[in-house]
């Protein structure tokens, strides 16, 4: 069946009916440019998704290289902040290097000095050098000559050593005269106290009686007495006895100041000491604990001045022949 074609509508209608008869119609009113363009549209596609892979690789490239880049810009920051402290440590570096210089200048200067030195003692050590030549020689012509003064120690020495042994007999001898002398005058002061003893008890009235009225000496017989009643009354112990017993002479009388009974102890030595008036003085601040007014005297041919002086200090009677007489105050 033919069908009619009075519109566009009816063509177009029958060629979406007719597929086929659009390639052969297309041909006919297409032009061979336009028919191409499909083909040429496939190939623009192809060479798209090439440039599209391409753009693709390229951001793939890109991307590596910032990427590469940042990490390029780290290290370039870190390398920046090493080379900043390169920079501070070479300032450093460069004024130690000019103190170094400073510092090598005055060693130098004193190297200097030093170099002068050594020259100048180089100079004196060479004189030293000749000096000691000189010693040397001297030395052996003194060497020679002690020699010789050696052998004349050695005969020297055998003379020292018989000198020593006649030397070591001497004293051995003095000491036995040293000995014997010192028993001679132990001798000869005990015999000198006893008579001086003997000479007081036979002027006592005369001596005493410069500071005494009615004085008489007390017998051993009256001082133990005395002594050992005290003793049972409880004013002395027997040690106490016992020192004051040791007491030379004892004496009673009146006082011719006070008129008041007292006992004198009296230590008798030819030549009177420090130490007799003290004993005098420690007896009779004991005797004077029976109750009766005690003092205290020494009776000598000679006192000394620090005998006299202590004898003040502790109000101490002294009398001695050879002396001027008197009560000590």
């Amino acid at each position: 069946m033919i069908e009619q074609i009075d519109t566009i509508q009816d063509l177009i209608r029958i060629l979406a009916t007719h597929p086929e008869w659009r390639a052969q119609l297309r041909p006919l009113i297409l032009t061979d440019d336009f028919l191409s363009l499909p083909e040429q549209v496939r190939a623009l596609a192809d060479r798209i998704a090439e440039l599209a892979a391409a753009q693709a690789r390229t951001e793939h490239h890109l991307s590596a290289l910032a990427t590469a880049q940042a990490r390029s810009e780290q290290r370039l920051s870190k390398v920046e902040d090493t080379l900043e402290r390169t920079e501070n440590r070479l300032s450093k570096v460069e004024d130690i290097l000019a103190q170094l210089a400073t510092a090598q200048a005055r060693s130098e200067q004193r190297l200097s000095r030093v170099e002068d030195t050594l020259e100048r003692t180089e100079n004196r050590l060479s004189k030293v050098e000749d000096i000691l030549a000189q010693l040397s020689a001297a030395q052996a012509r003194s060497e020679q000559r002690l020699s010789r003064v050696e052998e004349s120690l050695e005969q020297l020495a055998a003379a020292q050593a018989r000198t020593e042994r006649l030397v070591e007999q001497l004293a051995a001898a003095q000491t036995r005269t040293e000995q014997r002398l010192g028993k001679v005058e132990n001798d000869v002061a005990i015999l000198k106290g006893d008579v001086l003893e003997l000479q007081s008890g036979k002027r006592v009235v005369f001596a005493y009686g410069r500071w005494l009225r009615r004085s008489r000496i007390l017998s051993h017989e009256q001082v133990y007495e005395l002594l050992d009643d005290a003793v049972d009354a409880g004013y002395l112990t027997m040690d106490e006895r016992d020192q004051i017993a040791q007491a030379d002479v004892f004496v009673q009388g009146k006082d011719k100041e006070t008129g008041e009974a007292v006992h004198m102890v009296v230590e008798v030595s030819w030549g009177v000491g420090t130490s007799d008036v003290e004993r005098a003085a420690a007896r009779a601040a004991l005797l004077a604990k029976i109750g009766t007014p005690t003092r205290a005297a020494v009776v000598g041919r000679v006192i000394v001045p620090e005998a006299e002086e202590k004898a003040r200090a502790l109000r101490v009677w002294a009398w001695c022949p050879e002396r001027q007489e008197g009560k000590v105050t």
